[in-house]
């Protein structure tokens, strides 16, 4: 940082950089740090917008007393710009607006995102530059090189490190990607040189590195808290309430980068189980307040803002999958909608005649939606995402897997339009739900979407289809996030347990990663699925499969996974094979093999992670603790195979389910107990339900 420190015969310094340097603490010195680092990127593009201030260039007419205090324009602002790809730089004139009561032209927005990028772009090459002349003075160019980078600059600015590396390709040919660059959280020149040394060891983690999505808004680490159905709304359908606040406190407590929440459906008559939360016709204070709750629940683990995990609101329309019934349209409320009139049908050829017939009598044939009724599906999701920026939520998330609605439209077995919502035009329902949320919602906000690989597992898309989709929805650069996921009802993969290939979407993932363009803008990619180890995590982040890790039912088991799996290697918590909690499988009783259904095994395994999360938003258990290895005396909650199943489509209230377990569980003494892991159904029930 002190490199042409005082004589200044080197550095191309601006009359900016002058200004900064003498009104530091420390004049003239520390030259170098004065043009790369972080503290004084904002203060450049203020001064310069200063000085057009002062030309009567920008903002005529306007108070801009508030930019003229020293250090006032943060260098996050500078990224946020960088990151805006809205065609009216909506983005950048929520900067102005929220933070200094500055309004703008389009003209004006154009110039401060060209300043931030060649701002951000003259730090990032005057780093390389300090780079490539260590590495030419040790002469260890051709042997290549690991450097540790300290700083916010290098994780968090969009396409900072990309601009680094262009710059040692500049200076040093093709010999300058032997440099690799890595970054380190340490703050010191040892901790950065240590962790260089580490990356090339076995078993280094990256799972605690923040992550910068485009929008600007920063994950504190790479563990995200996936998305999970509940099944503790009201039956039929509601906003969330203090079982939702409770459950959702403890991951917020957890030490997640995200949390996601359960699919919240954006038509009240396409439910998926029948206690799902929805997205209300109308908002209003009193309509949104319950989901100002939620949002809250999610993020007051933490008073430290940088370690805040992002709160994000998945919107889902069930589609075709909506069943019978419980789907919210009542016995007589006909069938559910579709992109094309195609049931749901089992086409796992193992299953035999009885999960036909469940299938036949869940799920009826979906009739076709017509223009107008996509109009109102679009609508729906914008106002669902509206629901999600007036709540406070960071973001949304659109389910576009699993067989639900929007999945519908990207496989031909389901999109059989001749439209312009039909093949080869599949992705145009997503990109219009995109734009009009995008125009409709203040930035920044992160958008992100929950994609489907079990059609490419399955063979009815292409390998070459699939990740068309995923580099044509990255090109549009609305997206901050894609999830790669997989199954759906006819192939339940997402209901399965932990398997030996632990993430089985990891090539589709990698593939994805390749897929996606290069350069700013772009989203990045959550792979979910069967991950359970730590090793395992890092080695999929190392290998480059994603950048984010989606992690499900293991954070019912212990709520703090996280914090477990960011302890360091030396820790109690965090050994054990990387397993700080015993993972137990849902039961598998003897009558659902004699069934042989897919269907019901992947019900019964939902219903099973329900019962507990049920336990955990009521008070009668917490979840595994931090710290509770393998063997522990507190246990997992024993649950049967048909209770899960009677606890999941419970029709009465769940005050009433309060009375029921607290009648039910004993202690050893014969007294109540608030901490029995014991249940018996038939006690269970025949105290609330006396006509049982």
């Amino acid at each position: 940082g002190a490199f042409d420190s005082f004589e200044h015969k080197h550095l191309p310094r601006t009359k900016y950089d002058e200004i900064i340097d003498l009104t530091s603490n420390k004049p003239h010195e520390q030259a170098f740090e004065k043009c790369i680092s972080g503290r004084y990127l904002g203060e450049i593009h203020r001064l310069v917008m200063k000085e057009l201030i002062d030309d009567g260039v920008i903002f005529r007419g306007q108070d801009t007393s508030k930019l003229n205090e020293e250090y006032c324009f943060d260098t996050a602002y500078l990224s946020t710009m960088e990151s805006d790809m809205t065609p009216e730089l909506l983005t950048i004139a929520g900067v102005f607006s929220q933070h200094y009561k500055i309004e703008t032209t389009l003209a004006e927005r154009q110039f401060f995102k060209a300043l931030a990028k060649l701002i951000g772009t003259r730090s990032a090459r005057l780093a390389s530059c300090g780079m490539a002349a260590i590495v030419k003075k040790l002469d260890i160019l051709d042997e290549g090189c690991s450097i540790g980078i300290d700083g916010s600059l290098y994780d968090m600015y969009p396409g900072f490190k990309e601009r680094i590396h262009e710059g040692l390709t500049d200076i040093f040919g093709e010999k300058g990607k032997n440099v690799v660059t890595h970054h380190a959280e340490d703050g010191s020149g040892l901790g950065s040189a240590i962790i260089a040394d580490l990356e090339v060891l076995p078993g280094a983690s990256r799972l605690q590195d923040a992550v910068y999505l485009p929008c600007g808004l920063v994950l504190p680490n790479r563990l995200v808290k996936a998305a999970m159905y509940e099944s503790l709304a009201d039956f039929g359908g509601g906003p969330p309430n203090s079982q939702h606040f409770k459950l959702y406190s403890q991951w917020g407590n957890g030490g997640w980068g995200m949390l996601i929440t359960g699919n919240v459906q954006v038509d009240p008559l396409h439910l998926s189980l029948g206690r799902d939360l929805v997205v209300p016709e109308i908002l209003s204070p009193e309509t949104v307040a319950p989901y100002v709750q939620l949002r809250q629940a999610m993020t007051t683990g933490t008073n430290n803002p940088r370690a805040r995990p992002l709160a994000i609101l998945q919107l889902n329309h069930t589609g075709r999958q909506s069943p019978r019934i419980i789907g919210g349209r009542g016995i007589f409320g006909g069938p559910p909608s579709a992109a094309s009139s195609v049931p749901v049908r089992s086409r796992d050829k193992r299953d035999g005649v009885v999960s036909q017939l469940a299938y036949w009598l869940m799920f009826p044939t979906p009739k076709t939606l017509s223009m107008e009724d996509i109009d109102s599906v679009i609508e729906r999701f914008v106002r669902g995402a509206q629901l999600a920026h007036q709540a406070g939520f960071d973001g949304i998330e659109l389910h576009a897997s699993h067989g639900y609605l929007i999945s519908g439209f990207l496989s031909p077995k389901t999109n059989r339009r001749t439209d312009r919502y039909g093949f080869p035009k599949e992705l145009t329902i997503i990109e219009s739900i995109l734009n009009r949320i995008r125009a409709t919602v203040p930035q920044p906000f992160a958008l992100g979407i929950k994609v489907n690989a079990a059609d490419y597992v399955s063979g009815s898309v292409t390998e070459e289809q699939a990740l068309v989709h995923i580099r044509e929805m990255a090109s549009w650069r609305m997206l901050d996030f894609i999830e790669i996921s997989g199954g759906d009802y006819e192939r339940p993969d997402f209901g399965a347990t932990a398997s030996p290939r632990q993430a089985f979407f990891a090539k589709f993932s990698r593939l994805a990663l390749k897929a996606i363009p290069q350069g700013d803008g772009m989203p990045v990619i959550i792979l979910t699925g069967s991950l359970r180890t730590k090793e395992v995590m890092t080695r999929t982040i190392h290998d480059g499969h994603a950048h984010l890790i989606g992690i499900g039912r293991p954070a019912v088991i212990c709520p703090s996974y996280a914090k477990a799996l960011l302890e360091p290697p030396s820790s109690k918590a965090a050994g054990d094979d990387h397993l700080p909690v015993d993972f137990p499988d849902p039961p598998s009783p003897f009558w659902l093999k004699m069934l042989n259904t897919g269907l019901i095994g992947a019900g019964l395994n939902t219903a099973w992670h329900c019962a507990l999360m049920w336990r955990i938003g009521n008070d009668y258990w917490n979840g595994l603790a931090v710290g509770r290895v393998k063997g522990g005396t507190l246990g997992v909650p024993q649950i049967g195979g048909i209770q899960a199943l009677l606890e999941l489509w419970r029709p009465w209230p769940s005050y009433y389910h309060v009375l029921i377990i607290k009648s039910a569980r004993k202690s050893d003494s014969g007294g109540l107990s608030p901490c029995s892991h014991s249940y018996n159904p038939a006690l269970i029930y025949s105290h609330a339900l006396p006509w049982v």
